[in-house]
């Protein structure tokens, strides 16, 4: 309606007229007096559902469409018929009265949507009680969307999604001390202390584990609900066998929490991680499992909170997806069979089952109920609760296996099978190696953002709190279990199935002792140096941060480990798991991994005739910097443990055969090695045949004649007789020389050999280089890059670092470029150890071009 300068127009979104002046450009609520004194215009009401909320009538009229108001559509999951307004953008059950009558309003579009309110009074009087509507507060009644829950099956593409505003304030636990401290961001400021906007007018009421959800398709997803009171990590830490609650243990006090985001140098933590979980190390001293996860997922909460991880909006959203709704479980064979009577609800589906399940819980596993199946059973036999031939490692070998090569629906299955043989398992022991099982799990992979298992795993403690003293292990692997979910969300899965002593290991809640070798003074073998205790989530990096500190090295970055047996060895990649390189030596082909194509069986057999046992783990150089020469490095030179580690593996490579030294330069090493060994020449002691029972300490292998072959005994005998004779010769001239003088001349001669401190690679060509076989050996050594035959060691080529023009890696292949300016020559070589290569090349040109500063310098 329109009377001179007032236009009279419908607010859609809270269903009122306001009043429009078209020379003032203003609006208001109340009606002009212009207005009144006009004669009234029958106007339509404004629309009403018929079950929501009433709204005061008003007195003008608007003009409507022919498209009708209400919308009827057709629940196919429910059967039902609901019906949509398009107005107010609601959904009923309940058919309007004015279904068939009422009609879409006209609208203007030269008049302003939203009026200017002016009166803040008037905007308080009223509540918001659905999406797009606002009523008074003395006429609320139930909205379409309060009656239309989802558990009544709306389609939710039907319904629009509501969207999420980001809050202010956001809740964080302190995984230390168990508290709930607030941090706002807009301040970027903390505090221990509740904020008021969080506060509730009513006490949150329970809420059941699990509850039903619905994605974007309005199918069902499990969501795991947390418990109305979380329990308290400060109390239950106390519990957990030898791990302090004081929040001063980790060097933190607790008003540091209390500061903003400017006082990051005021936590004594250094951005390294590497180093500073070395650090704890050294300070905390961990010697259960439990005290090194809480070490380790301390760092990762104090690194996130550097990081500024807590500005990320919470992953609510994330939980669900296609797939992700229990599927419908009935008691009974012929209610299965016929698909009649009342499912079974989410709460049923995660309590403890004393018989196997007939199905997936995961209506996204149905394709693969066969595997869920017999994932359950294995969970069953792990447990007790199922009588089985295997023992505990031989169930959880089957679980991991199949669960790393399985899609994330199959894994969050396992967590989901978990979760419900640990609720209400009427025998104590057998939930304790439910909740082992568990922890196995979370050393291994992690659970998707589809399924909350840190809700069930707080909801376990908070039910046990009243039984701390019940002395059944289950509260503490509980803790250790929600320490884990973010250790391995933090770390990623593993890449190989645990050894049976791991899984004694976590069983016990026992670190894992692993032996560390080192080259012995013979040169010919390896030595026990000592055995370090490591977690689950060791790295060979941070192994290779204990040893050196251990050996009291100072020239740290030339030392790494290996994996290594009596003839062969192989650098570790840093980032490696140390449990996945162990586990990787017992690894064999199980039953039902047994390939019956013919180019398969072919393929393995290959990499079975190329495949390398290796036993242990050895701590050597890895860079065999020059101790001579015009690049010598200093800094070697001034440790001595490093030096003396450098001398050992020098010593070993040569008695080993690796080096090839010519004839001439075999005696003077044998006389240096023996001036180390027993210093200086005595006439009484060291005669003709001193040497020829321990020949193989002071001459290659390669060089000594075989003394199984009888054929040529005497020919042997006199090589032997020899060798003796020249080098106690040599060996007598050396008198004067200290142990570190002979070391040092050892190590000049040796230095110079072609192939002196190579680490060599298998590779496979792509036939570039049609001359040399398929199958190569790289070696890069402090000369440069050779290319070996792998079957005679034979040197077939060799590029000096001056001649490499660049090089690069993927994780299937290493990329060589060599030649000069004019031509180059781009070599590409399929490996797994690239990076490895990349690493090593990098760090002995960066060692060359130190030198030459420094003799700039200099």
């Amino acid at each position: 309606m329109m009377s001179g300068v007032w236009k009279e127009v419908l607010d859609k979104k809270r269903n009122k007229y306001y009043y429009y002046n078209t020379n003032t450009k203003k609006t208001q609520w109340e009606k002009p007096d212009e207005l009144s004194s006009s004669p009234e215009v029958s106007k339509p009401k404004p629309k009403v559902l018929s079950n929501a909320v009433k709204l005061p009538a008003a007195s003008t009229q608007k003009k409507e469409t022919g498209k009708p108001l209400w919308k009827s559509a057709f629940d196919q999951r429910t059967g039902r018929t609901y019906y949509y307004n398009r107005v107010t953008k609601k959904t009923q059950w309940k058919k309007p009265d004015d279904f068939e009558t009422a009609k879409v309003p006209t609208k203007d579009a030269s008049l302003p949507l939203n009026p200017t309110i002016g009166s803040v009074a008037a905007s308080s009087a009223s509540i918001v009680t659905s999406q797009n509507m606002i009523a008074p507060r003395d006429s609320i009644a139930e909205s379409p969307r309060s009656s239309l829950t989802y558990d009544k099956g709306v389609p939710a593409a039907v319904v629009p999604k509501k969207k999420k505003e980001k809050k202010i304030w956001r809740e964080v636990v302190d995984k230390k001390s168990g508290r709930t401290y607030y941090y706002n961001r807009k301040t970027k400021k903390t505090q221990w202390q509740k904020p008021d906007e969080l506060k509730p007018d009513d006490p949150t009421p329970d809420v059941p584990i699990v509850t039903r959800g619905h994605t974007a398709s309005g199918s069902e997803i499990p969501i795991l609900r947390p418990p109305s009171e979380p329990p308290s990590l400060r109390t239950s830490l106390v519990q957990m066998g030898g791990m302090r609650s004081s929040t001063s243990d980790m060097k933190i006090p607790d008003k540091k929490y209390e500061s903003t985001r400017d006082e990051k140098k005021t936590l004594d933590f250094d951005a390294n991680i590497l180093e500073s979980f070395d650090k704890g190390l050294q300070q905390q001293q961990p010697k259960t499992l439990i005290q090194m996860i809480h070490l380790r997922h301390f760092l990762i909460f104090k690194r996130r909170r550097l990081e500024n991880d807590l500005d990320s909006d919470d992953d609510d959203d994330l939980v669900g997806g296609r797939g992700y709704e229990f599927t419908k479980h009935r008691h009974g064979f012929i209610n299965r069979i016929l698909r009649r009577g009342t499912p079974h609800d989410a709460e049923q589906l995660l309590t403890y089952k004393k018989s196997l399940i007939k199905k997936s819980l995961l209506k996204a596993n149905r394709p693969r109920d066969k595997q869920a199946i017999q994932m359950f059973k294995n969970i069953m036999s792990f447990m007790g609760d199922r009588e089985s031939s295997k023992d505990h490692w031989g169930h959880a070998k089957k679980i991991i296996k199949n669960a790393l090569k399985a899609p994330m629906g199959m894994r969050d299955e396992i967590f989901l099978q978990l979760c419900k043989q640990t609720n209400g398992n009427p025998n104590a022991q057998h939930c304790k190696e439910g909740w082992n099982l568990m922890l196995i799990c979370l050393c291994a992979f992690p659970p998707s953002k589809n399924i909350r298992i840190r809700d069930y795993i707080q909801k376990t403690l908070t039910m046990s709190k009243k039984n701390l003293d019940r002395g059944d292990g289950i509260i503490e692997r509980a803790e250790l279990a929600l320490m884990l979910l973010d250790v391995i969300d933090d770390f990623g899965e593993r890449m190989e199935v645990p050894t049976e002593l791991e899984v004694h290991s976590i069983r016990q809640m026992k670190l894992i002792q692993v032996p560390i070798m080192t080259p012995d003074k013979t040169g010919k073998n390896h030595k026990l140096a000592f055995s370090v205790n490591i977690g689950p989530f060791f790295t060979v990096s941070e192994l290779e941060a204990v040893v050196i500190r251990k050996f009291g090295i100072k020239f740290m970055k030339a030392f790494g480990l290996f994996e290594a047996n009596e003839n062969e060895e192989c650098l570790l990649l840093g980032s490696r798991r140390v449990l996945d390189v162990i586990s990787s030596w017992t690894q064999h082909i199980d039953d039902d991994d047994q390939v019956t194509d013919i180019k398969q069986i072919k393929k393995q057999q290959e990499l079975d005739e190329r495949h390398v046992e290796y036993k242990y783990l050895l701590f050597q150089p890895k860079l065999m910097v020059n101790t001579a020469g015009p690049e010598k490095n200093l800094h070697l030179l001034k440790d001595p443990v490093a030096f003396e580690l450098v001398y050992n593996r020098a010593k070993r490579d040569y008695l080993m055969g690796y080096l090839s030294p010519p004839d001439k330069d075999v005696l003077k090493l044998g006389a240096f090695k023996l001036q180390i060994d027993e210093g200086d020449y005595n006439q009484t002691i060291h005669r003709h045949g001193f040497l020829v029972n321990i020949i193989d300490r002071y001459v290659p292998q390669n060089l000594i004649p075989d003394p199984n072959n009888h054929h040529h005994k005497k020919h042997d005998e006199a090589v032997l007789k020899s060798f003796d004779q020249r080098i106690l010769r040599k060996f007598e001239k050396l008198r004067g020389f200290s142990a570190l003088e002979a070391k040092r001349n050892f190590l000049e001669y040796v230095e110079k050999y072609q192939s002196y401190g190579s680490q060599f690679f298998e590779v496979q060509q792509r036939r570039q280089l049609r001359s040399y076989p398929e199958h190569l050996n790289i070696g890069i050594c402090p000369h440069g890059v050779l290319l070996q035959d792998p079957k005679d060691k034979e040197i077939l080529d060799q590029y000096t670092y001056k001649e490499i023009v660049t090089w690069g890696h993927s994780e299937t292949k290493f990329i060589l470029v060599v030649g000069d300016v004019v031509q180059q020559k781009r070599l590409v070589f399929n490996t797994s150890k690239g990076q490895i290569m990349n690493d090593l090349i990098h760090a002995y040109i960066h060692f060359k071009v130190e030198v030459r500063k420094n003799k700039g310098a200099a």
